[in-house]
């Protein structure tokens, strides 16, 4: 009797050691000595315990049985650093999570039916991926054109702090010999709501130096005016892909807001601070080719959206 008596002793302080270890690591009890798959692991790594003990089966482990301890409760998955939160590749085809294409073909407000065209092709300098091609071919300025666009939602929000990024590519053939006459090339913009010129946009513009890609910014430093921003003179424009980061801090208050450029992995305008919104109003991402033009070809091959530079980066 007194045998049996430390036998049953010793087996049951074993047996709350184990039940206490097993739930303070919240862990899976394989039955039959089948292992745990990799997917098992981590979820007990990354959650929560709650809820009562549950038996249940597991095709990976070889169908093996397997109790758990309480429900799982899995955070939400973050962003990484790396990846972009919004997508408007060409990939993706030709609106993807563009919300309008913006050409004579869509409607005649857009210059002279044919005259503008937004077009997926093969990209010239990605293999392997698509890109798409604006064209202008119209010398007069209609009511809202002549223009070839996409246009995201005006979805960019007071606080809103984001980078974007793409490759822009501009062929030699033909507008090296053709020019950028006309008013003005706008090439991407953050498009307000309502009319008017938009807070942040680039163009291509000769002001007596060659056509030059430039950022125009409303009021960084001219009141009621435009400051204009060399981004990447004419002499390196052509033929080659030319990557672009922007970071943009969205707010109409001057001493928030924020912007930021970089082109062929070079910063080319540092961090500076002045109203990047226009009070009360929402901006949206536009990209393509705005302006009276003799046929000047644009490529873009859609810009991606993130927390940082590195999650827009091709």
């Amino acid at each position: 009797m007194k045998k049996l008596h430390k036998f049953t002793r010793k087996n049951y302080i074993l047996l709350v050691i184990s039940v206490v270890a097993v739930a303070s690591l919240g862990t899976i009890l394989i039955i039959n000595s089948k292992a745990a798959t990799p997917y098992g692991t981590k979820e007990v790594d990354n959650a929560t315990l709650s809820g009562a003990a549950t038996q249940q089966t597991d095709s990976n482990a070889s169908s093996g049985k397997y109790i758990r301890f309480g429900a799982v409760a899995t955070p939400p998955p973050s962003t990484p650093s790396g990846n972009p939160t919004w997508d408007g590749s060409a990939d993706r085809g030709l609106l993807g999570l563009w919300s309008q294409r913006q050409d004579s073909n869509f409607t005649d407000i857009y210059g002279v039916p044919g005259s503008t065209t937004v077009t997926i092709v093969d990209s010239p300098v990605l293999p392997g991926h698509k890109a798409f091609r604006f064209w202008v071919s119209q010398n007069y300025a209609s009511e809202i054109g002549p223009r070839a666009e996409l246009a995201a939602n005006q979805d960019l929000n007071e606080g809103d702090d984001l980078w974007f990024g793409d490759v822009l590519y501009i062929p030699s053939n033909p507008n090296r010999s053709i020019g950028w006459g006309g008013t003005h090339h706008t090439v991407l913009q953050f498009k307000n709501e309502g009319t008017g010129s938009p807070p942040l946009n680039f163009e291509i513009f000769n002001f007596g130096t060659g056509s030059n890609l430039y950022s125009q910014e409303e009021g960084n430093g001219v009141p009621g005016g435009q400051h204009y921003s060399l981004v990447m003179s004419e002499a390196n424009l052509y033929d080659r892909a030319i990557p672009i980061e922007i970071h943009v801090h969205f707010s109409s208050n001057p001493s928030v807001g924020e912007y930021e450029v970089w082109a062929d992995g070079n910063r080319v305008i540092a961090p500076t601070h002045f109203a990047t919104l226009f009070p009360g109003l929402k901006d949206g991402l536009k990209q393509g080719q705005y302006g009276e033009s003799p046929g000047n070809i644009v490529y873009w091959h859609g810009a991606y959206r993130g927390p940082t530079r590195a999650s827009v980066l091709r």
